[in-house]
């Protein structure tokens, strides 16, 4: 017999509804009666996923629609629902087409209180049947869905394929909907979906749930069953005010029941897994069981293939790590190496079998290894310490590297010395980096320490870092009253100048090589010049990071370039002075008026860019015959000026150290004399 048994009793006669209850009642305490006077009332009451109706009796005769007709609309949905038409008509066409529309059974009402027992025991028969079909289903249904996930959890070799797995399966099975694994946040409290699948699972996407102790969530299920590492259950979406704020969506998607699953194992939180049914109350008491029991099966795979992911990632590490690894077993004589990776035979050039079993320090010795940090390192091996040296070191073909070694003890579980770990890293590219760095360090030294050069250190905004005591002995002041103050407001610089440097600054600061010119006065009074450049200085990236400022004293070389532009300009015979790349250093007035150049500025400028280039490249050729030469000469040249081509005749002299020069006898210079000829070679009559 059945316990706690529902019925729903369809009849347009509210009275004989009573009647009814009231005798089925006599009959067992174990009924539960509710009545509906109309068919659509009946299947309004179905509708209601809260009553779980475990039979209906229903009148055949009644307004509207026949008992036939509303046992056709109940079997739309609930096609093994007990039904039992109960009825005063008694004809056996009634009977039939009763039991051909689906009905469970047909008892006609009588006259006295005997039909009430036997409608009881027809009750009972019925649900009796139909609770053990549907247990037979549920468990069938159940045996496939475990069978299924357990057959997910033993293939899967990645936390991602059980979240997967698990996700598809259970969203595939009746009464479910759709399922996720999410995470928490620790930080935020913040839920985080993982893995989704089934209907409407972009419900996850967009799912904004805080679990923390002042949030709503907090007593949502996700949020019960984080923090009470228990299964928690919403059984009625639509009227649980737990789940007001996320109701709308989910109703939405069809979703009438939620349940979460702390998935934990040995105190560790793998995730929480929410499962969405398509009915309210679609958890009972067997479906917990069954998702908690899930929910251990599904953690426990979860950690052994984090377990298996740690070791693996562990293995890979040492094997792809960037540098070579070596293990020596301590309890063997010699402590022979038991393992090596790959990059090890990168780094040495010796693989695993020429190295497994032996001492591979003693291997990778040689007659440069420094034997300082050698017996560093056996001091430590002998203390149980760790020990980080950098010594030489021989390649398997010879080669002798740089070679920084670490090594380590490993302990096992007990606090026993296991193993010795080593990392063997060449940095012989660095070592000679670093040499390198340190000669250029001491060229550095040299150049700012010139006691021919004024030279500072700034910041890339101008910031004086240091200068040298060259510097220093042009200004009143010490190296300490600059330091830290912006390069154009130092004693250096008069008025005129200041906004002059600090230009020539800020385009350094932005990358370009800057050169300068200035005129300035010591504090004794006396004039000086200086020529210089501000140098930007880059890093790897090309950004700039600081700047280098140097200047040459170059008074006296000024003074005779004065002197002699100032010869140039009081004569009247055409004269200039080229620089060894070809370049107008000075021309006099006469020069200008020779060759028709008043009012251009000629300085920088060489011959080809102020005449023909093809006449412009012989001049240039007996400017370099000077230059290699030593030796003054004097020739006749050809220039098109103004179209007209000319012959001028060229004195054209070395000049030696003006100031500029390193190899004092190297020309520096040329010095001319021009005079137009043209005018010699021609007939009377073209002149």
């Amino acid at each position: 017999m059945v316990s706690s048994v529902h019925v729903l009793h369809v009849d347009d006669d509210p009275s004989f509804g009573e009647l009814v209850a009231e005798f089925l009642d006599r009959e067992g305490d174990q009924f539960e009666i509710s009545t509906a006077t109309s068919a659509n009332e009946g299947l309004e009451y179905l509708t209601d996923d809260s009553h779980a109706v475990d039979c209906i009796v229903s009148d055949f005769d009644m307004p509207h629609t026949s008992g036939i007709e509303f046992l056709e609309d109940v079997r739309d949905d609930h096609p093994e629902l007990p039904f039992i038409l109960f009825t005063g008509k008694g004809s056996e066409d009634v009977a039939s087409d009763a039991i051909s529309a689906g009905a469970t059974d047909y008892l006609q009402k009588g006259g006295g209180t005997d039909q009430y027992t036997v409608l009881a025991n027809r009750i009972h028969n019925a649900v009796d049947q139909y609770r053990s079909r549907r247990r037979a289903a549920e468990h069938e249904r159940i045996t496939d869905v475990m069978r299924d996930l357990h057959r997910a959890l033993v293939y899967a070799d990645t936390v991602e394929k059980i979240e997967r797995g698990v996700c598809e399966i259970l969203s595939d099975a009746d009464p479910y909907l759709t399922a996720c694994i999410a995470g928490v946040d620790p930080n935020t409290m913040q839920i985080e979906p993982r893995t989704w699948a089934g209907k409407d699972a972009g419900y996850f996407e967009t799912l904004d749930m805080c679990i923390d102790a002042n949030s709503p969530g907090r007593h949502a299920p996700g949020g019960r069953a984080y923090h009470e590492r228990e299964i928690a259950i919403s059984q009625n979406i639509p009227d649980d005010p737990e789940y007001e704020e996320w109701r709308k969506q989910a109703i939405k998607r069809g979703f009438r029941a939620l349940a979460v699953v702390p998935l934990e194992h040995n105190d560790g939180l793998y995730g929480l897994l929410a499962v969405f049914a398509d009915r309210r109350y679609a958890f009972d008491e067997q479906e917990q069981e069954l998702l908690a029991e899930l929910g251990d099966d599904i953690a426990h795979a979860m950690h052994a293939q984090q377990v298996q992911a740690d070791l693996r990632n562990r293995d890979r590490a040492i094997n792809e790590a960037p540098v070579g690894v070596t293990i020596t077993d301590p309890e063997q004589p010699d402590n022979p190496t038991v393992y090596v990776n790959d990059e090890f035979t990168k780094v040495t050039g010796y693989t695993p079998n020429d190295i497994l079993g032996e001492n591979h320090h003693r291997i990778l010795q040689g007659p440069e290894t420094n034997e300082e940090p050698v017996a560093e390192i056996r001091e430590a091996i002998d203390s149980k310490e760790r020990v980080t040296v950098e010594l030489r070191n021989y390649r398997k073909n010879g080669d002798l590297f740089w070679n920084r070694v670490s090594v380590a003890p490993v302990y096992d579980s007990e606090g026993e010395l296991a193993n010795y770990i080593g990392f063997q890293e060449g940095v012989t590219d660095r070592k000679e980096s670093e040499q390198q760095l340190r000669r250029n360090e001491l060229r550095f030294e040299a150049l700012f320490n010139d006691p021919n050069l004024l030279v500072g250190l700034l910041e890339t905004d101008g910031t004086v870092v240091d200068v040298n005591e060259t510097a220093v002995e042009y200004i009143e002041a010490d190296r300490d009253a600059v330091i830290g103050e912006p390069f154009w407001t130092t004693p250096w610089w008069g008025d005129e100048m200041r906004p002059v440097i600090s230009e020539k600054v800020e385009q350094a600061a932005a990358g370009r090589y800057v050169e300068y010119d200035a005129d300035l006065t010591k504090p004794n009074g006396n004039q000086y010049s200086v020529t210089g450049v501000i140098r930007p200085v880059t890093d790897e990236s090309g950004d700039v990071v600081s700047l280098i400022v140097s200047a040459r004293d170059v008074t006296d070389r000024v003074s005779r370039e004065r002197i002699l532009d100032s010869i140039l300009e009081h004569t009247t015979v055409p004269m200039f002075l080229k620089s060894r790349a070809g370049e107008y250093i000075l021309v006099n007035d006469a020069f200008r008026s020779l060759f028709n150049l008043d009012g251009t500025d000629v300085h920088g400028q060489t011959d080809a860019d102020l005449f023909d280039r093809e006449m412009a490249s012989e001049v240039q050729k007996n400017d370099r015959r000077v230059l290699e030469t030593g030796d003054p000469l004097e020739i006749e040249e050809r220039i098109i000026v103004d179209g007209d081509e000319r012959v001028y005749l060229s004195s054209k002299t070395p000049v030696y150290d003006i100031g500029t020069a390193s190899d004092p006898d190297s020309p520096v210079a040329i010095f001319g004399v021009a005079s137009d000829i043209t005018d010699r070679g021609r007939p009377q009559s073209d002149q």
